[in-house]
């Protein structure tokens, strides 16, 4: 079913009340005869012809936040999205976060890596190596 134009509307209604039928009209329009009765019913009753197009479910994010999550998403490339929900005061989840900066052109971050080898780590690795190339070790 395609889209009518609010000026198309007005023609269908228009030509309604000439005296062409339903199925003229939707002919003529390319659209459905149950929506061409669906704009007449409307004009009828007084209603607008404007789409009452309507979201479903509210925003979670005002624009203002929405510019806020992308200016620091700017100056903090690879925080978490839970940091990013966090530092802001977001009241959402990590996913909706995630989904704002994807409907805005940010993709395929990641959190910067946490570093693997603690001190001792890296003391216990040379102590091997050392051990393994002088021969005393096992290998």
């Amino acid at each position: 079913m395609s889209q009518t134009t609010l000026r198309e509307r007005r023609m269908l209604v228009n030509a309604h009340e000439r005296g062409v039928s339903t199925a003229e009209l939707a002919v003529q329009f390319g659209i459905s005869q149950r929506q061409v009765q669906k704009w007449i019913k409307r004009h009828r009753e007084g209603g607008s012809l404007d789409t009452d197009r309507t979201r479903a479910c509210r925003q979670a994010l005002s624009q203002d936040n929405v510019r806020r999550l992308i200016e620091y998403n700017s100056q903090h490339r690879f925080s978490s999205t839970a940091t990013i929900r966090a530092s802001l005061g977001l009241n959402c989840c990590k996913r909706t976060v995630a989904n704002y900066l994807h409907r805005n052109g940010i993709h395929n971050r990641s959190p910067a890596r946490k570093p693997l080898l603690s001190e001792d780590h890296k003391r216990r690795r040379l102590q091997f190596l050392t051990l393994t190339l002088t021969g005393t070790g096992v290998l």
